[in-house]
């Protein structure tokens, strides 16, 4: 009535069903993530339970922890309840339909005529939300993701970049209000609890990165104290659309710490938050399965003076573990990626591919197409119109006689030769 939002995000309440201590929740511990390859997920959890169980699917009755939020029209959670419930979903849809709908697809309307005003609705509520994070300098790094396409036999036929779309972005925003909701429950109650922290960059690669910057004609901020990351929001602001766009965010990604899980909060530099954690996944991150743990105990009985001291002593090494975890994993997706390209392109030896110059060196430049991402490097000994000459100054190879010049974030046209 007062024109807010109530915004319900349920998650699966995992749980109920692995209880600490035991064989499930050990291997889960051991495990840590779920990990996903173009062919297959590794999950955290047998399937019974994460396809199954715990799997919301539609008209069925399911275990769910609930955050319940009234948002104003300036994307502020003005109230908030945290509790467990049983829902019972009434459309599973995928993100391609659920954008066909919002983009006004009869078919799919017909198909879901229920979701059509609540669908309306969530992205009127994303958009406040995102206006939100973008005014106080959450950084989102528009970067491509590669889709590797296989065949029967596993081997990769091809590579697209995944577009990005308003029903992406709306769970995206969701997600992002709920952990940070939860995270400032349990921050502001002193409750022992899990944070997804993100510290700020090294002041020396961050200078590195600005110098790159300037070189590329963008206005670039003096750093004098800490820098915030609005100013760093501005950059990529500046650079949308540009040939350089994908280069700058890919070296701003670069000069990032590392994001972890801490049992003490020091806010996300990244999204520009004073409190985050991760809730929305205890399907495939132990870090949300133990927080729903931790949230169950500060609902119901809270804790003991010594409870909370042995509870934060085990969050330590929790946070450790599954912070290395997570790299492990991420590392392991990526590496699979490279192998998927080097393998597909393997098949395309001798033809010319659009590039973009990623790095320079005395030895010659690194390039990366731009339809398939593949990475590559061009040898200055094959160059042979002139003899290249590294400016790092300028970060680019300049011909000595013609003064062509390669630089970071020139686009050429490559062939591959082995």
């Amino acid at each position: 009535d007062n024109g807010n939002f109530k915004l319900f995000v349920h998650i699966a309440d995992v749980s109920h069903y692995v209880t600490r201590g035991s064989a499930l929740d050990k291997e889960a511990y051991r495990r840590g993530t779920s990990v996903y390859f173009p062919d297959r997920c590794i999950p955290m959890l047998p399937e019974k339970l994460s396809n199954g169980v715990c799997s919301l699917n539609p008209g069925e009755d399911k275990l769910t922890f609930t955050c319940e939020m009234e948002i104003n029209r300036r994307g502020i959670v003005v109230d908030y309840r945290i509790y467990q419930s049983v829902i019972r979903s009434k459309a599973r849809l995928t993100y391609r339909i659920a954008q066909k709908i919002l983009g006004g697809d009869e078919e799919s309307r017909r198909k879901f005529p229920h979701v059509v005003e609540p669908l309306r609705t969530m992205l009127e509520l994303a958009k406040i939300l995102r206006e939100k994070r973008e005014k106080r300098g959450s950084l989102d790094f528009d970067l491509p993701e590669p889709v590797v396409v296989l065949n029967a036999e596993g081997e990769p036929i091809d590579i697209y970049k995944a577009e990005r779309w308003w029903s992406h972005r709306i769970i995206e925003e969701f997600m992002i209000v709920a952990n940070e909701t939860v995270a400032e429950h349990m921050f502001w109650a002193d409750y022992p609890s899990i944070y997804r922290v993100h510290e700020s960059p090294d002041r020396t690669k961050l200078q590195e990165f600005l110098n790159f910057a300037k070189s590329l004609g963008l206005r670039v901020p003096m750093i004098k104290t800490d820098v915030q990351p609005k100013l760093l929001q501005k950059i990529l602001e500046d650079v949308k659309d540009r040939p350089e766009e994908k280069l700058i965010n890919y070296l701003l990604l670069r000069t990032m710490a590392r994001a972890k899980y801490s049992p003490d909060n020091v806010g996300h530099f990244g999204l520009a938050s004073t409190c985050y954690t991760h809730f929305t996944s205890p399907i495939r991150r132990y870090a949300d399965l133990e927080l729903h743990r931790l949230l169950k105990q500060a609902l119901s009985k809270g804790f003991t003076p010594e409870e909370d001291e042995k509870t934060r002593e085990r969050l330590e090494i929790i946070c450790k573990h599954i912070t290395e975890r997570s790299i492990v994993a991420e590392e392991a997706e990526r590496d699979v990626i490279e192998i998927k390209k080097l393998y597909f392109a393997k098949n395309h030896v001798g033809e010319v591919f659009e590039a973009i110059i990623t790095g320079v060196s005395e030895f010659g430049f690194f390039v990366e197409t731009i339809e398939q991402l593949i990475p590559g490097f061009v040898r200055v000994s094959t160059l042979t119109d002139d003899y290249y000459i590294l400016s790092q100054r300028d970060y680019a190879l300049i011909g000595e006689k013609t003064g062509k010049v390669y630089r970071m974030g020139d686009r050429v046209f490559v062939r591959l030769l082995n």
